[in-house]
């Protein structure tokens, strides 16, 4: 019956959702599938481990039975909703057939108001699937196979099919489907704890279960200890309270009396505070005063600054107006100035042959006037040396 719910889950789950088939990526449904195959093929091989490590015939039946339960509720869970062309192919006739004739009586025994025959027969189908997986493995790997492969196009289409098969009564019976379904996980899950129980009960012997009732004595009689030990630290520390408290008195009556000589010095530096208090309130209205007073000045120093700072952006604009006119000027200046320089050049050679000509003119003059004055004085001899000579020739003739 376990094995049938499981069954009806899996079909309402997968019959009620096409939409659901449809959207969800490929990617995940393969990885579900495979996983679906390792867990059945790990299954088996725990199984079979368990198995072997048990020397008791009858311990082994035990496990055998357990081993067959977990496998059943396996292929009930792995069975396809939908059995199509591709599954005759792969499973065989006789087992898709009679896979979709347990599919046909579930939906019937869902349908049906009473289903006594209706379950007996699927029982049955369900009993010969199990019996043709479970003694031919290699149908059990063409099952997880298909099921591997089952997550493409064909299982949307399977499962479009199979809702419209099934009418709408899918999505009224979808979450009891759901339901079943996690009945079955927590089936499976207890089974696989209830194994783990016996084995561990059937491979336990006789000696441990003396060794563990030898310990479980021990561990009694070493709380009794323990509950000896603590009422003996529960009256020592009785006594130690006792002790405590009478200290505790002889010191609180010393206390008090130091508690008034305190409590008067508290009192005068309760008052100190208070003059404290009264005197830091006053210095605090003097420093806001004065941080007052500071701000107004740091206002008037920015308004300054900042006036400054625009005068001296202005004079500077001015200054390099000043210095572009400057270097142009400057630039004129030098073009004049090496243009005068060769003027004065040739100024200065037109001077010195000026004067060159000035003194050689003078030179001239001077030579010029000493030879007319030669000359005039040379005249002037001839004429009185000619006159001395006719007065002479005159008084000859005489």
């Amino acid at each position: 019956q376990g094995g049938t719910a499981g069954t009806q889950s899996r079909q309402g789950s997968a019959g009620s959702h096409p939409a659901q088939a449809i959207n969800s990526p490929t990617k995940h449904h393969a990885a579900v599938a495979g996983a679906q195959t390792t867990t059945l093929g790990g299954a088996h091989a725990g199984h079979a481990s368990i198995g072997a490590s048990l020397t008791d015939v009858h311990a082994q039946r035990i496990v055998a039975v357990l081993n067959e339960v977990l496998s059943k509720v396996d292929i009930v869970m792995s069975l396809p909703p939908v059995v199509d062309r591709r599954a005759h192919n792969m499973l065989g006739g006789d087992l898709a057939g009679e896979i979709e004739r347990y599919n046909d009586l579930k939906r019937q025994v869902n349908h049906a108001s009473s289903h006594d025959s209706t379950t007996l027969d699927m029982q049955n189908s369900i009993r010969n699937v199990c019996r043709i997986l479970l003694h031919d493995p290699d149908k059990r790997q063409q099952l997880s196979i298909y099921n591997a492969h089952d997550v493409n196009q064909s299982s949307m289409r399977r499962s479009i099919l199979a809702m419209d098969a099934d009418g709408g009564d899918d999505d009224a019976a979808n979450p009891s489907a759901r339901h079943v379904q996690a009945e079955m996980d927590v089936l499976k899950q207890l089974l696989a704890s209830c194994k783990l129980l016996t084995v561990d009960k059937l491979t336990r012997s006789a000696q441990d279960e003396e060794n563990k009732k030898l310990e479980l004595q021990r561990v009694v009689e070493r709380e009794k200890k323990i509950r000896d030990e603590l009422k003996d630290i529960k009256q020592t520390a009785e006594d130690v309270a006792r002790r405590l408290e009478m200290r505790t008195k002889s010191k609180e009556e010393s206390d008090s009396v130091s508690y008034s000589e305190r409590e008067s010095t508290c009192k005068t530096k309760s008052s100190n505070c208070k003059r404290s208090s009264r005197a830091n309130c006053a210095h605090r209205e003097e420093e806001l005063n004065l941080r007052k007073r500071r701000f107004k000045v740091e206002s008037e120093v920015d308004a300054w600054i900042s006036k400054y700072d625009q005068d001296m952006e202005e004079k500077q604009a001015e200054l390099d107006d000043l210095s572009a006119i400057y270097a142009e000027e400057k630039a004129q200046l030098d073009d004049l100035q090496s243009k005068y320089d060769e003027l004065n050049k040739e100024y200065q050679k037109i001077m010195d042959e000026r004067r060159w000509h000035e003194v050689c003119a003078m030179k001239i003059q001077a030579l010029w006037r000493g030879y007319k004055v030669r000359k005039e004085m040379r005249e002037a001899n001839d004429k009185k040396r000619k006159g001395s000579k006719s007065a002479k020739g005159k008084k000859k003739k005489k």
